[in-house]
């Protein structure tokens, strides 16, 4: 009989240790340590495979290309066989739906099995009726133990794997329930391997905590070789997916997908940019280029001071990263003047896109300044560039490229920061050159 040993395993980084401790000696994490009962194997002789010289394997990288084009170009090109991609999100926002509409095109050459631990099996085909889907040479199996999945997949020799979801799944061997650290290691860790030994692609949906990660331990996300984020509002139709890990392309490409009552429906960046920059006359809004791995795209972004009574002002921001918007507030507060601790400050973009790109710094600080002296901006007029900590503007990557996309939409202005190397050279754009936010600072004073 196999023996099981107390361990406590780090939820963030994955470490292991036999004590238990307050704070995590490997990441630094407080309060991160759970206690697991871990099975001791036994040992067994494995047969001895000598490596592989390199210059007599041939790289194998077939892709299997889906209905959704811009899903195609987030995972550089399709999905690669063999391949092991999570995909996670908020609950509700639409990661079976999405997985439901490729599954026709992974089901065109083989077969295609959708494990489930959350729906059982007419769920799962009322969904899929209800976006319309092809049902051929797809078998759905509720079971939310690991083993029944490995024997399924021995019997049928599927193509293509999907796991709904991996928080759902615990195996035999393990004496602790669904959900825990050691389970969502052990059964993503076997899934893997299944998929590597058979050469078939392995898609996961994992959830996320409410901090906005994917729940498990962290080492998950270093498991597997694609990490998928689909993010929205609940109260809007558009939905960005986003890769943040990718061992076959580009780790930063972004997809906008529009979800309607028949699932998901690719974006245009004509249907993307419908509406935006109607009201940028307005105080308070700036306008922006963003450039999320190879693409490009329209921001609008949103400032409003209001004065306060409250001895803790408060500060709200929807779509930019908190702490680089706190950041910023006090370079604006400090370089330019602006006494903000008498005041809330709310920043949003438009559209709730999630801004990753730092080349938003200049807009958000131009939509602050707006905002502060209510004074009206050009609505076409955009702004670029990364701001340091002492109100510096900093160059942009591929700033040329931007700069001949927005002269190609038709804007007139451009505020940008000094750029020696730039040859961009056209009497269609005015361009403006700025050295730190004082000078930004003057152009809604004057």
């Amino acid at each position: 009989m196999k023996k099981s040993k107390i361990d406590y395993l780090c939820r963030e980084c994955g470490f292991s240790s036999i004590q238990w401790s307050g704070k995590c000696p490997a990441c630094g994490s407080w309060d991160a340590l759970d206690r697991v009962n871990i099975m001791e194997k036994q040992k067994t002789s494995l047969q001895r495979q000598p490596p592989s010289k390199a210059e007599g394997l041939s790289v194998k990288n077939e892709r299997i290309k889906t209905n959704f084009s811009n899903f195609n170009n987030v995972l550089g090109g399709g999905i690669v066989s063999g391949s092991s991609i999570l995909l996670s999100g908020e609950p509700g926002i639409g990661k079976s739906t999405l997985l439901l509409q490729i599954l026709p095109e992974l089901a065109k050459s083989n077969s295609v099995i959708y494990f489930s631990g959350e729906e059982i099996e007419e769920q799962l085909v009322d969904r899929a009726r209800r976006v319309e889907i092809n049902l051929n040479n797809i078998y759905f199996k509720y079971t939310p133990y690991l083993e029944n999945i490995a024997e399924d997949v021995e019997t049928l020799n599927p193509g293509a794997l999907i796991v709904d979801s991996i928080q759902t799944i615990q195996s035999t061997a393990i004496p602790s329930s669904a959900g825990t650290i050691s389970q969502v290691r052990e059964c993503a860790q076997n899934l893997i391997k299944i998929a590597k030994e058979r050469n078939v692609p392995l898609i996961i949906i994992g959830h996320i905590t409410k901090e906005g990660v994917i729940a498990g331990p962290k080492t998950l996300e270093h498991m597997v070789d694609v990490v998928l984020y689909l993010e929205g509002d609940s109260q809007s139709s558009l939905k960005m997916l986003r890769t943040t890990k990718n061992r076959f392309g580009s780790s930063s490409e972004i997809a906008f997908l529009q979800m309607n009552e028949k699932g998901f429906k690719e974006v245009s960046d004509n249907e993307l940019e419908a509406g935006l920059g109607e009201f940028s006359h307005l105080p308070g809004t700036s306008m922006t280029m963003i450039l999320e791995g190879s693409r490009l795209y329209l921001a609008e972004i949103q400032a409003l001071i209001s004065p306060t009574f409250s001895p803790y002002p408060r500060r709200v921001f929807s779509g930019v990263d908190f702490n680089r918007a706190l950041q910023l507030l006090a370079v604006v507060d400090r370089r330019c003047g602006l006494n903000l601790a008498r005041s809330d400050v709310y920043i949003s973009t438009t559209g709730n896109l999630n801004i990753k790109d730092r080349s938003a710094d200049l807009a958000i600080i131009a939509a602050l300044l707006s905002s502060y002296y209510e004074s009206t901006p050009d609505k076409m007029r955009f702004y670029l560039g990364e701001v340091g900590l002492q109100g510096e503007v900093r160059k942009v990557p591929q700033l040329e490229r931007r700069l001949k996309e927005l002269l190609k939409r038709g804007y007139k202005e451009v505020i940008i920061p000094e750029e020696p190397n730039l040859e961009f050279k056209n009497s269609g754009l005015q361009v403006k050159i700025i050295k730190e936010i004082r000078g930004l600072k003057k152009v809604f004073t004057s």
